[in-house]
């Protein structure tokens, strides 16, 4: 693990040198628009060929790695028609840190392009950031990965699961402070695992605060902006 993280902080070394220069020459330019696809499109504009790729390349047996390094030739294909396809993204970030390597047999790049790329081809899909911020954290980047998390949650602000792993990872920064607010957040929307819960629990940092809830989703053009709702009297915190 020493050594992919090591590569890892390099890549990201790299990239904060020169971001454009260096990602392009080290992963690759994204100049064949016509090949790649958005995979939020793929099941409007782009159904067809997203079903064809998920037929013949990212099958269960890829998603759930049973597939092992024999995977990469099937992840490199998904990915090069689908850069921000988040469940293969996902899936070779669970294939490299389980594996520890840096980069997979059959696919063209270092893992840590393929997030680049991601962010490259969709800067604004809050998935790709969130797949990278896995990927930081199982390698131990924990303030990196908090980073990417934040983004994730200002693109994305109603998704309980980013909200629990960016508690998570403030969790493993010891600021126990934004661990609980984040936590929160995440049960007051009905976030189903405690580990997090039990974690601040055990530090003796839980506060139970039900005025931490998702944000409001963002109006729509021309809407108007409901009135503040009376508050309600709060609920006492379940005992567990």
């Amino acid at each position: 693990m020493k050594c992919l993280s090591a590569l890892a902080a390099a890549c990201l070394l790299a990239a904060a040198a020169a971001p454009a220069m260096a990602a392009s020459k080290i992963c690759g330019a994204l100049d064949e628009p016509a090949t790649l696809s958005d995979y939020r499109k793929g099941r409007t504009e782009f159904a067809a060929r997203l079903s064809q790729v998920e037929k013949t390349a990212f099958t269960p047996e890829v998603e759930s790695g049973a597939r092992g390094m024999a995977g990469g030739t099937a992840l490199e294909a998904t990915l090069a028609a689908f850069p921000n396809h988040a469940p293969a993204l996902n899936a070779l970030t669970r294939l490299a840190l389980k594996e520890k390597r840096a980069t997979i047999p059959g696919m063209k790049y270092p893992v840590e392009c393929y997030y680049d790329r991601a962010q490259r081809f969709a800067p604004d899909d809050a998935a790709v950031y969130a797949a990278y911020a896995g990927y930081l954290f199982g390698l131990g980047l924990n303030d990196k990965a908090v980073e990417m998390y934040v983004r994730a949650v200002e693109l994305d602000s109603r998704n309980a699961v980013i909200h629990y792993n960016l508690g998570l990872a403030y969790f493993k920064l010891n600021n126990y402070e934004l661990a609980n607010k984040y936590a929160q957040r995440a049960y007051n929307a009905g976030f189903p695992l405690p580990g997090l819960r039990t974690m601040l629990q055990n530090a003796g940092k839980w506060r139970y605060m039900p005025e931490e809830v998702m944000p409001p989703p963002p109006l729509q053009e021309g809407e108007a902006a409901d009135p503040e709702p009376a508050p309600k009297p709060a609920k006492p915190p379940v005992k567990e």
